[in-house]
C-alpha cells in the first residue's frame, strides 16, 4: 500500500552480471528507501530539533539514517520521465553477509555505492563484489573529503585493483554529472 502511495520504495537485489539491473533481480530480498528523511526520524522516533540539540543522538542509528538519505537522492537522480529505480546487491552464498549499499547504471557501467556516515568503515563487501564481478570504479560516501583512489583488494590470495571515487554525504545531487566525468 505505501509503495502505491510512493511514500516507500523498493529496492531490490540484483545479481548486477549486465545490464539491465532490473533484469537480475530477486523480487524475494528487498530494503525499503522512504520518500523522506523527515518519515524516517519519525518512525525512529526521533525530530530534527532533538537532532539539533543533541549532537550525539543519532550515534545508534547514523548508518541507517546515512543510507536512507543517499537512496533517497540517488531514487531521483533520474530523468523525471523514468520509475525511479535503485538495487542493491549481496553475496548470494550460503553463511554470506556480504552486501553493497546501492547500484546504479551509469552510461553502459554497473556502479557498485556504498555508504558510510563517518569517515572510516571497512569496504570489504565492496572489495568482494568488484573482485568476484571484474568491475573497475566503485563509489563512496562518507563525511571525508572529495577524492580519486586506486585501492588494491585486501582480500587473501587477491591482487585485484579498481578505483574508489569518494564523494562527501552532501554531493549526492551530483553524483551522476560527477561520475560521468570519472568514467570518461
Amino acid at each position: 500500500m505505501f509503495e502505491y502511495a510512493r511514500i516507500l520504495y523498493r529496492t531490490y537485489h540484483s545479481s548486477a552480471n549486465n545490464l539491465p539491473l532490473k533484469s537480475e533481480i530477486n523480487q524475494k530480498y528487498s530494503k525499503g528507501i522512504l520518500l523522506d528523511i523527515g518519515l524516517y526520524l519519525t518512525l525512529q522516533g526521533l525530530s530534527i530539533a532533538d537532532s539539533v540539540q543533541d549532537k550525539g543522538l543519532f550515534f545508534s542509528c547514523q548508518g541507517a539514517l546515512a543510507e536512507q538519505f543517499i537512496g533517497q537522492h540517488l531514487l531521483y537522480s533520474q530523468p523525471g520521465y523514468m520509475n525511479p529505480e535503485l538495487y542493491y546487491w549481496n553475496r548470494e552464498k550460503a553463511q554470506s553477509n556480504a552486501e553493497v549499499d546501492f547500484l546504479i547504471q551509469q552510461g553502459n557501467t554497473i556502479l557498485p555505492i556504498e555508504v558510510k556516515s563517518g569517515k572510516k568503515g571497512t569496504l570489504k563487501s565492496l572489495h568482494v563484489f568488484m573482485e568476484t564481478k571484474q568491475r573497475s570504479m566503485a563509489l563512496r560516501f562518507s563525511t571525508n573529503t572529495p577524492v580519486v583512489e586506486t585501492v588494491n583488494s585486501p582480500l587473501p590470495k587477491s591482487d585485484y585493483r579498481y578505483t574508489l571515487v569518494t564523494l562527501p554525504l552532501y554531493l549526492v545531487g551530483q553524483t551522476r554529472r560527477l561520475m560521468k566525468t570519472a568514467l570518461g
